[in-house]
């Protein structure tokens, strides 16, 4: 009945936090949701498996089947995954996967690439929270925060260079001298090459 929101806004190229929303009203619930809440980012995860299936020579034209799949694991029911809508469309390619946000070719990648390597891409990218090591993480069950999410969004727009983000540019006394002044630092994180492909491909 009172839904609740988040927006988070970084600019890729100098790290600056433009706006951060963390909910309604501030005096209604101090609880910022942008920053401390977890929730499962769902397909917005897709991008780190088809990056690190990229990094492994993947290319975006690789054919995987989208085709009825069932896993099975010790002491638990069978796992029949599903697309959003239900349907299966025989042979994609990884760019269509990912344009279309299918979950069977996702998962079918996840499996082929290891799913260590997928979480391993995922922290190098800026996802601090844990992410277990279960097939469902390439449907995006592994909760984040949005700022995590943001941040690693941010090295994909910006080549995989990682700029540390901020909200103080300068810190000034009342004479107006500058006693400190921020100065973006950055970090290449991620190999800009596969980071390109994968741009190109979202």
């Amino acid at each position: 009945d009172y839904l609740q929101g988040a927006v988070m806004v970084v600019h890729t190229e100098t790290g600056a936090l433009r706006t951060i929303v963390g909910g309604r009203s501030y005096d209604e619930s101090n609880f910022n949701r942008a920053t401390s809440a977890l929730r499962q980012p769902g397909s917005a995860f897709k991008p780190f498996i088809y990056l690190t299936a990229i990094e492994k020579g993947f290319y975006p034209s690789y054919v995987v089947t989208d085709a009825p799949v069932v896993f099975y694991e010790a002491g638990q029911e069978p796992w029949r995954p599903l697309n959003y809508d239900r349907e299966f469309r025989g042979p994609v390619s990884l760019r269509l996967a990912l344009q279309k946000s299918l979950n069977i070719p996702t998962i079918k990648v996840q499996e082929e690439i290891g799913t260590p390597d997928v979480i391993r891409t995922a922290r190098t990218a800026g996802i601090h929270t844990p992410i277990p090591e279960f097939r469902s993480i390439a449907l995006g069950t592994a909760e984040a925060t949005l700022q995590d999410l943001c941040y690693a969004y941010a090295v994909f727009a910006n080549n995989g260079i990682r700029v540390e983000p901020y909200f103080v540019t300068k810190v000034e006394d009342q004479s107006g001298n500058v006693i400190r002044e921020y100065r973006p630092t950055q970090h290449e994180v991620l190999d800009p090459a596969p980071v390109a492909i994968l741009d190109n491909m979202m």
